[in-house]
C-alpha cells in the first residue's frame, strides 16, 4: 500500500490529485453498509438499476472489480512502443474521420509520432476528436499496443486520450467494466467513491482468520480492495494485470474458500438427508445385473460401477459426477445404475440434451431390459407414461406431471447426460420431482480432475480412464479453408474405399460454412455416394429415419449440425470435415471428433477455419 493511503497524508503532488478525486462529496466518508445513495451523484434511478444486479450498498460496489489497469508512470514514444499495454506519448501528425461503407458510424483515425516513428490510432466511432486533436499537439494514450493488420508498424484501438502533465506522471489507474447502464467511466468514478469506506480504522475485521492469512502471505481484504481499487505508485502494475498480485491474490482466494465451504455445507446437509427409498445390492444381484450388458465391462467400467453402486445403497442421497472421454463407455455404466433402481422396485429417469440422444439412449436401454422392466421415452414429440420404471426423455422431463405418475416418492434415480448442456436451475428441478433421488451426472468434456473437485466439489468423481478395446481412435488436423477442395478430395477417397463419413456445419443458413452453401459445394465431389442432410428444425421422425439410414451403411455421408455431436456410435465411420472449426466450442470440437474412430479402423478430423480472431 502507499503511504499515502495507509497514513491519510499524500506523499507526491499526483496521490494528493488521486485522494481528492477518490474522496465522496458528502459530509463524511461512506460506510460498507452505507446505501448506493451515500455516494455522490447516485440518485433512486441509478440505485435501483444497481439494484437489479446485486449492488445494493457500498460494499458491494466495491467487489466490482477492475478488467485492467493504466500506467502512466512510464510513457514511451512511438519508436520505442512494444506490443502490449502502455503509455505512449507522441506528436498528432494527422487526424480525419473514416466512414464505414454499408455501416453506421465510422472511425476517427490519428497517426502519432515521436523518436522517429509513428503509429496509427483508431477510435470507434467519436467524431468529437476531431476537434480536440489538434496537429502538432501532444498527446498520452494509454492501451494496448498491438501490431498492425497490415504492414510492419504497431496501432493502438480504442485507447484512453490525456493531455500529459506533471500530474499524471505516477498514477496508475483501474479500468472498469460496465454496470448495467453506467459506462466504465461513471462506474470508476463511483468506486473511486466508494473505495473511501475502506479506512482500516472503520472497517470491519477480515472474515479469514489472522493466521491462516499469515500463513498464505496474505494480506487483510480491506488492504487488499483498497490496493486493488487505488494501487500505490510503486506497484507491479503487470502483477495487477494478471491478477497474480498478494492484493488480487487474496481476493481470489476469499472467493475460492467460500465456494469451498459452501459446498462442504452443501456435502453435510447431503448426507444427514434420509431419503423415504433404500437400495439393496448383495453381490448376487450385482452379477445378475452386469450381465445385462451384451459385451464384457473394461476394467474401468465394473470399478466406476462398483463406486456406484456402493453409493446407492449409502442411507444419504448419491451425488456423483461419472466423467470419461467420448466413446469409453459411460451410457453402459449409467444404464446398470437405473437397472439397479427397477431391480429395487424404484424407479429412475435419464435427461438427455437432445431428442436424438435421448432416442439412442431409449433404444438401448430397451434392448438391454427388454420385458422386464419397461423403458418410455418421454420428450416434446413422443410422451411417455409417467409410471414406467425407466423413462428417457429431454428438457420435456421438466414439465409438470412428467415423471410424477408412479409417485414422486418412487423416483429413486436421475441421470442428467451431458451435465454441462442443462443450466444449474434445470438439474435442480428435475431433482425435486422426488424424494432426495440419487444423482448421477454425466460429462464428456475433458476437465483436469483437480479442476472437476474445485467446481463440482460437492460431487465424488468416477472416471473412466479406458477405452473399450477395439476403437482405434482418431487423429486430428486443423487447415485453413482455402484447402477445402482438397479435404474433400481426401473425403471421397475415404468413401472409395467403402467408409462412412460426417460433415458438420455450425449454422443452418447463415454464412460461407452454413449447411445452405456446403450441400451446393459438396454435390460434385461426393455425387457418387448416397448421403443425407440432418438438422434440428426437421421432424423428429425424419431425423430418426435419416440417422437410422446412416447408422445402417445405406446412406454413406451425413452433412449435418451439432445434432450428431452427441449419441451417434458408428463405427464404419472413419472421416469427417468440420466446416467453420472456429465458430465451435473447444468441448463441441472433442465431441464431434469423437464420433469417428469407433471402430477397429483409425479414424481422422479435418477441422476448416475462416478467419480466427484471438478468442478463437
Amino acid at each position: 500500500m502507499g503511504a499515502s493511503f495507509e497514513a491519510g497524508a499524500p506523499a507526491t503532488p499526483s496521490a494528493a490529485r488521486r485522494s481528492t478525486a477518490i474522496s465522496p462529496s458528502r459530509d463524511r466518508s461512506p460506510e460498507l453498509t452505507d446505501p448506493l445513495s451515500a455516494l455522490a451523484g447516485v440518485g433512486p434511478r441509478t440505485a435501483a438499476g444497481l439494484g437489479e444486479l446485486g449492488v445494493e450498498c457500498v460494499g458491494d460496489l466495491l467487489r466490482h472489480l477492475p478488467a485492467g489497469y493504466l500506467d502512466r508512470r512510464s510513457p514511451v514514444d512511438p519508436a520505442a512502443a512494444s506490443p502490449g499495454p502502455g503509455a505512449v506519448v507522441g506528436t498528432v501528425e494527422s487526424v480525419r474521420w473514416l466512414r464505414l461503407r454499408g455501416r453506421r458510424g465510422g472511425l476517427t483515425v490519428a497517426r502519432v509520432a515521436g523518436g522517429g516513428s509513428a503509429l496509427e490510432v483508431r477510435w470507434h466511432g467519436r467524431p468529437w476528436l476531431r476537434d480536440r486533436l489538434d496537429v502538432g499537439a501532444q498527446v498520452l494514450l494509454l492501451g494496448e499496443v498491438r501490431r498492425a493488420k497490415r504492414g510492419s508498424g504497431l496501432e493502438m484501438l480504442d485507447p484512453a486520450l490525456e493531455t500529459p502533465s506533471a500530474e499524471t506522471g505516477d498514477l496508475i489507474s483501474p479500468v472498469y467494466p460496465g454496470l448495467g447502464s453506467q459506462g466504465p467511466a461513471r462506474v470508476a468514478k463511483l468506486v473511486a467513491q466508494a473505495a473511501g469506506a475502506l479506512d482500516p480504522a472503520r472497517v470491519p475485521e477480515d472474515p479469514i482468520p489472522a493466521p491462516l492469512l499469515e500463513g498464505h502471505r496474505l494480506p487483510p481484504l480491506a488492504e487488499a480492495l483498497a490496493e486493488v481499487h487505488r494501487p500505490s505508485p510503486e506497484a507491479d502494475v503487470a502483477a495487477l494485470r494478471r491478477r497474480t498480485s498478494a492484493a488480487w491474490a487474496r481476493l481470489l482466494y476469499g472467493d475460492l474458500l467460500a465456494e469451498q465451504l459452501a459446498l462442504a455445507r452443501r456435502r453435510r446437509d447431503r448426507r444427514a438427508c434420509r431419503p423415504p427409498h433404500r437400495f439393496h445390492l448383495p453381490q448376487a444381484l450385482r452379477e445378475e445385473l452386469l450381465r445385462l450388458a451384451p459385451f464384457a465391462l473394461t476394467e474401468a467400467q465394473t470399478r466406476v460401477v462398483d463406486e456406484i453402486f456402493d453409493d446407492l445403497e449409502r442411507p444419504w442421497p448419491m451425488a456423483r459426477l461419472l466423467q470419461g472421454d467420448v466413446g469409453c463407455g459411460k451410457t453402459a455404466v449409467a444404464l446398470l445404475a437405473l437397472a439397479a433402481a427397477a431391480a429395487n422396485g424404484l424407479r429412475g429417469v435419464w435427461m438427455a440434451p437432445t431428442e436424438v440422444l435421448a432416442e439412442q439412449v431409449f433404444r438401448v436401454a430397451r434392448g438391454w431390459f427388454g420385458e422386464r422392466w419397461p423403458v418410455a421415452l418421454h420428450t416434446a414429440s413422443s410422451r411417455a407414461a409417467a409410471a414406467a420404471p425407466v423413462i428417457v426423455g429431454t428438457h420435456a422431463l421438466l414439465e409438470a406431471g412428467a415423471v410424477e405418475g408412479g409417485g414422486a416418492e418412487d423416483l429413486a434415480l436421475v441421470v442428467i447426460d451431458e451435465q454441462h448442456r442443462f443450466g444449474v436451475e434445470q438439474r435442480r428441478r428435475l431433482v425435486e420431482r422426488g424424494s432426495a433421488p440419487d444423482l448421477l451426472l454425466m460429462s464428456a468434456t475433458p476437465i483436469p480432475r483437480s479442476l472437476a473437485l474445485t467446481r463440482h466439489g460437492d460431487l465424488d468423481l468416477s472416471r473412466i480412464d479406458q477405452a473399450p478395446p477395439g476403437r482405434a481412435g482418431a487423429t486430428t488436423d486443423v487447415w485453413p479453408r482455402r484447402r477445402r477442395l482438397r479435404a474433400y478430395r481426401r473425403l471421397a477417397d475415404a468413401l472409395e474405399a467403402g467408409a462412412q463419413a460426417y460433415v458438420v456445419v455450425p449454422a443452418i443458413e447463415a454464412g460461407e460454412a452454413s449447411l445452405a452453401a456446403t450441400v451446393d459445394r459438396l454435390a460434385e465431389p461426393l455425387a457418387r455416394w448416397p448421403g443425407g442432410v440432418l438438422h434440428g428444425r426437421l421432424p423428429s421422425a425424419e431425423q430418426l429415419d435419416v440417422l437410422d439410414r446412416f447408422t445402417t451403411g445405406e446412406l454413406r455421408w451425413l452433412l449435418a449440425t451439432t445434432v450428431v455431436e452427441v449419441g451417434l456410435d458408428v463405427p464404419a465411420a472413419t472421416a469427417m470435415v468440420i466446416e467453420g472449426a472456429e465458430r465451435f466450442g473447444l468441448a463441441q470440437l472433442h465431441q464431434l471428433r469423437g464420433r469417428v474412430g469407433r471402430g477397429a479402423v483409425p479414424g481422422w478430423c479435418l477441422a476448416l477455419h475462416g478467419p480466427v480472431d484471438g478468442e478463437a
